[in-house]
């Protein structure tokens, strides 16, 4: 359906809300009828808050937290209704933000509907909700069109993402006042154009460490490359690395760890909705990570494989040796320092 005129006024207005050409994805073959627990993200038609309004610590809450809206209640209501509909599925888990939605669901055995049928009888819920209190007459629809799945499996990822989106008003409150931070920009590393978020003086900083180490390592051998590494970050050195090996696991979860500088080469792209998670949210948020990812973004990646793993290898070198030209809207401002 096309815009109306005052749609695209408001869109044009506020760039940065328009929804993203990038299709959803789903895992391909498989069974989206199966027993399985899924993660379901939802965004609202242009990004407008109309579930709620992020709010400070107060003193009933120690964390941000969202205080909210009368459809706000109501969508948390539908989403908890879900069993009703649906008995074979559990609610796990609701984390309703101003503009989005996260919520895990746990289909119990194989049933005869799929995954994509609850998400809509649940959105249109809501949108008959939207309609009965809408007052935003330019707009006539609550969701945008789809809506991102994960596949929760392995042991510790349905805590991991219990823990997510129970932080997720923090993580919006850090990223609203550290918005220069979580910014998506584009850089050419080595004639190879990538996406960076973090701290982009790092880029420029000229003390950095390159740290490659081969897999065939012992435990033995990645323990001596960690202490040589962090000897060297001792001394002011920033390492770069794209993370794959154990030895390179090692020095990047140290710096996580230590609050050390850090750059992090991935292959997976930055769609435009992505930031980093867990403990590489709070090192970009505190200026102190730069993540560059090459690639187009993948809600399920595949598995790495030897000639991706020399490709970021050599754009690690390259950082490390300069070879990067940021693309206009991405660069420093001449009176910047580094955060170091």
């Amino acid at each position: 359906m096309p815009l109306s005129e005052q749609q695209k006024q408001w869109l044009d207005a506020h760039p940065e809300l328009k929804p993203s050409p990038e299709k959803n994805q789903r895992k391909a073959n498989h069974d989206y009828r199966s027993r399985c627990i899924y993660m379901i993200t939802m965004c609202v038609d242009g990004r407008r808050p109309l579930f709620g309004e992020l709010c400070p610590p107060d003193e009933l809450h120690r964390i941000p937290h969202v205080v909210l809206s009368t459809l706000g209640k109501q969508v948390l209501k539908l989403w908890n209704a879900i069993p009703l509909h649906y008995p074979d599925v559990k609610v796990l888990k609701i984390q309703v933000m101003p503009d989005h939605i996260h919520g895990i669901l746990f289909f119990t055995k194989n049933v005869p509907y799929h995954l994509g049928q609850v998400v809509n009888g649940f959105k249109k819920g809501c949108n008959d909700a939207f309609n009965t209190h809408r007052r935003e007459p330019s707009f006539n629809k609550l969701w945008e069109n789809g809506y991102n799945d994960t596949i929760l499996t392995g042991k510790g990822h349905l805590e991991r993402m219990t823990r997510y989106l129970a932080d997720n008003p923090r993580r919006l409150w850090i990223k609203k006042y550290n918005s220069d931070l979580f910014v998506r920009r584009s850089v050419t590393i080595d004639g190879t154009d990538a996406k960076m978020m973090g701290n982009i003086h790092l880029l420029k900083y000229n003390k950095k460490a390159y740290v490659q180490c081969t897999n065939k390592m012992s435990d033995d051998e990645v323990e001596k490359v960690k202490k040589h590494f962090i000897e060297m970050c001792e001394k002011g050195y920033v390492p770069v690395t794209a993370g794959i090996s154990k030895g390179e696991k090692a020095v990047m979860n140290w710096a996580l760890d230590n609050g050390h500088e850090l750059i992090l080469v991935t292959n997976n792209g930055m769609s435009r909705l992505w930031k980093p998670s867990g403990r590489q949210f709070d090192a970009c948020a505190n200026g102190k990570l730069l993540i560059v990812a090459t690639g187009e973004y993948q809600n399920y990646p595949h598995g790495i494989k030897r000639n991706i793993c020399l490709a970021l290898n050599d754009i690690a070198l390259a950082i490390v040796e300069g070879k990067t030209a940021i693309s206009q809207g991405g660069a420093l401002r001449p009176n910047d320092g580094l955060c170091l």
